[in-house]
């Protein structure tokens, strides 16, 4: 007995193949590309030594970028600063210190744009402990000076004192001299009255003795005839 099926055959339990399979082609995944001329894309800053950063090491920053076609120019930039501090693809930096701290970005180009990284921070290990030992020693600066300041005002100030009191003293060693002079002065001008005095003294007496002997002559005379008179009687009496 023969059976017949109608209608559609039954379904084939193996999966169906695509064309590529069926030559031996393994399917891939599809993936996003730059078009073609578009500017740079995707541009990235990378920094070796990536770990910490002592002063005097060298420092590589190197920009990556994804365009097609590819970028021609890489300018480096940092960040406060107008101009380009550096070119290439990789920007190297031999001696690393301090004042090379700051944030770096890279700007790729091609003939078709341009196109600029994120800013990477890049400092000296320690750098915070310089700044805070640079901080302290101006501290220290500072208030030494004014110290020494202070000490520079008190010194004037005692010798304009001592100067004062030396004019003082002077003053008041002149005004005694001008007294005890001038008291000397008087003491002498006293005894020299005084020996004045003493010397008009006698020529007074004289001069009242002299006067006493001049008003008084007829009675010196009176008593001279007196005196010859009794002579002269005696001498006759004697006879």
């Amino acid at each position: 007995m023969i059976v017949k099926h109608r209608g559609r055959p039954p379904a084939d339990p193996r999966p169906a193949l695509s064309p590529a399979a069926d030559v031996g082609h393994t399917p891939q995944r599809s993936q996003k590309n730059p078009r073609p001329h578009d500017p740079p894309q995707s541009v990235l800053v990378s920094i070796s030594p990536s770990g910490e950063i002592v002063e005097g090491d060298s420092v590589t920053l190197s920009c990556s970028s994804d365009s097609n076609p590819p970028a021609l120019n890489f300018s480096w930039f940092k960040e406060n600063q107008t101009s380009a501090v550096g070119s290439g693809q990789s920007f190297i930096i031999s001696s690393f210190n301090s004042s090379h701290s700051g944030r770096y970005y890279c700007e790729a180009q091609n003939q078709h744009g341009s196109q600029r990284s994120a800013s990477v921070s890049v400092s000296v290990k320690g750098d915070w402990n310089i700044l805070y030992k640079i901080a302290v020693c101006v501290t220290a600066a500072i208030a030494a000076g004014f110290v020494l300041l202070f000490l520079i005002i008190i010194i004037v100030q005692k010798r304009s004192k001592r100067r004062n009191n030396d004019s003082k003293n002077t003053e008041q060693k002149k005004t005694s001299a001008g007294k005890a002079s001038e008291s000397g002065d008087a003491e002498n001008a006293s005894v020299q009255d005084d020996r004045d005095t003493d010397t008009k003294k006698p020529e007074e007496e004289e001069i009242e003795y002299a006067s006493i002997t001049i008003h008084h002559p007829a009675t010196e005379a009176k008593s001279a005839a007196s005196q010859e008179t009794d002579l002269s009687v005696i001498y006759s009496s004697i006879r």
